[in-house]
């Protein structure tokens, strides 16, 4: 019922907002768009209101989450950086493992892993506990099982993370269990737009010869790594789609 009332209060809440600039009323309005966006039917207007409060802290993490995500928008790198950034420095803590993800990628900023894994370690979002764990694997520190799964239950949440976790097993060095059959963990990783998961998806396409599909799958990946990563990830997603390429131009010979 409070939520009912609240839908039917906004347009007087907001009213009262542009009136007085009060940052408790704000924060309200805020507040509600921020937790119940998904049953909201005019998202543009949930956006455009948020775009209008934009420099409270709640309502600036939310749009980075958006354009991060690419929830009802294009996903952008830039815009979700600047609205995250914005709202770090005013505090809101919720948004730091996302400057973390920023500065460990080198992505809008220069990279930097150590001062990135220390904003990352004090999260317990599915997104830091992924890349403490990567970075813990890339530097051959030694894992438990234990460790291994809780990485797996990280990896049901966060598309980077199930990216991750299919990459090692291809490569043969994870070292737990898996509830889930590889193409489970592609699947999260794709739907949350992740190039890895296209990455691998595409690596799948094309050990079933599959080569139309694997190199739409690797292109995506390649270009979405080119244009709003680092370009060195970029660089070996590019050798295998030209692979595909050439592996498609000569069954056409053939035919």
């Amino acid at each position: 019922k409070k939520n009912n009332s609240m839908s039917y209060a906004l347009p007087y809440v907001e009213m009262l907002a542009d009136k007085t600039k009060d940052e408790d009323v704000i924060n309200d309005i805020v507040e509600y768009y921020s937790n119940y966006y998904a049953y909201c039917k005019d998202k543009q207007k949930v956006k455009d209101t948020l775009m209008k409060y934009s420099k409270n802290p709640k309502a600036a993490f939310k749009l980075g989450q958006l354009y991060f995500y690419g929830i009802d928008c294009d996903q952008d790198y830039k815009e979700a950086y600047k609205y995250f950034s914005y709202s770090h420095k005013k505090g809101n803590s919720n948004a730091t493992p996302y400057i973390g993800y920023f500065r460990y990628n080198g992505i809008e900023e220069k990279q930097n892993i150590n001062s990135a894994l220390l904003l990352l370690r004090n999260s317990s979002m599915p997104l830091s506990r992924f890349y403490v764990f990567k970075h813990r694997v890339e530097t051959n520190e030694n894992l438990t099982y234990s460790d291994y799964s809780t990485f797996e239950k990280t990896a049901t949440e966060c598309g980077e993370a199930a990216a991750y976790l299919v990459k090692l097993l291809r490569e043969k060095r994870y070292k737990g269990s898996v509830y889930h059959s590889p193409d489970r963990y592609i699947n999260i990783a794709v739907n949350q737009n992740i190039p890895e998961g296209f990455l691998e998806r595409g690596i799948v396409h094309f050990e079933k010869k599959e080569y139309t599909e694997a190199y739409n799958d690797l292109s995506y990946a390649y270009e979405r790594n080119q244009k709003e990563r680092n370009p060195n990830q970029a660089f070996p997603m590019g050798r295998l789609r030209c692979g595909v390429q050439r592996q498609k131009k000569r069954i056409a010979r053939r035919v």
